[in-house]
């Protein structure tokens, strides 16, 4: 009988050990994942993980320093992307694989990485300017939200015309003609900004301007120059001259409606300047070209 009842019981323990060492290997955690980071700008991340055993990962994250069960969570089977953080700024992060069964790592952790910082646009210029239309370009040093801020010169920041400009070039409209223009480009990193040195820009006269213009002294009298330019489109021309270096306003000026003039009276050997632009009536003068250096014979 004592016998038996021995038996019984060592049977019975066998019995509970094994069922006790079932229930545990179901439930023993699982690996922790291994992390990366990529694709790091002023405003966000990306974390990928790698755990052939697990199911999906929970990630926890927040600004560095921060205790591990107050940050964000959230749970995904696929790459991390983490967003609305702040430039310039380090952050921690933990993770924790999901293996199924209820069985989950330990959090692994902390990882740190810092978010890019939030750099001003370089090289702003506007090209291919007409009376009332320009294109602007611009370079990018951040990952990040850009806008143009535009208005006549000497305007203030924030009282301009603002445009987006998360691609080049960016089109100008509805400018004035014959004004100068100040732009700036405005990175926006989050809850931070930063903005470009002032590039200025003028805008062409509504009457075209002559192009080609030339001229050179007479091989046959002193003191005359002989002058010419293409029209460009435009009827009516002002010519005015002077001694080097006068005072555009100052100088001889003189209408013609004719593509080539000449200019007799002229002192030898002394260097004139002499500039043209096209008259339009109504629409007023175009730009000044010259310029043109010529020393009469």
């Amino acid at each position: 009988m004592n016998f038996m009842k021995k038996y019984l019981v060592l049977l019975l323990c066998s019995v509970i050990v094994g069922c006790s060492s079932d229930d545990s290997e179901e439930n023993l955690p699982c690996d922790v994942p291994i992390t990366q980071t990529f694709n790091i700008t002023t405003s966000g991340i990306s974390v990928g993980w790698t755990q052939v055993n697990a199911s999906s990962v929970t990630i926890e994250y927040g600004q560095s320093g921060f205790t591990l069960g107050s940050g964000i969570q959230a749970t995904s089977a696929e790459v991390f992307s983490l967003n609305s953080l702040e430039p310039s700024t380090p952050y921690d992060y933990y993770l924790r694989a999901n293996c199924g069964n209820g069985g989950t790592s330990i959090f692994a952790g902390s990882f740190t990485f810092t978010t890019a910082s939030c750099i001003p646009p370089i090289n702003v210029f506007a090209f291919q300017i007409e009376a009332n239309e320009a294109l602007v370009t611009f370079e990018n040093q951040t990952s990040s939200n850009t806008e143009v801020e535009y208005g006549e010169t000497g305007f203030t920041l924030g009282t301009g015309i603002v445009l987006p400009a998360n691609s080049t070039p960016v089109a100008l409209t509805n400018l004035s003609a014959s004004t100068s223009y100040d732009i700036y480009v405005r990175a926006n990193c989050g809850s931070t900004s930063v903005v470009s040195n002032v590039a200025h820009f003028t805008t062409d006269a509504l009457c075209p301007s002559p192009t080609f213009f030339d001229g050179s002294p007479s091989s046959m009298t002193q003191g005359r120059v002989l002058l010419n330019w293409n029209a460009n489109g435009a009827n009516a021309w002002r010519v005015e001259y002077g001694l080097s270096g006068f005072e555009i306003g100052t100088g001889v000026i003189f209408d013609t409606s004719e593509q080539s003039v000449t200019i007799d009276g002229l002192i030898s050997g002394e260097i004139y300047e002499f500039y043209v632009r096209g008259n339009c009536g109504s629409d007023g003068f175009g730009n000044l070209v010259g310029p043109l250096p010529i020393v009469p014979n």
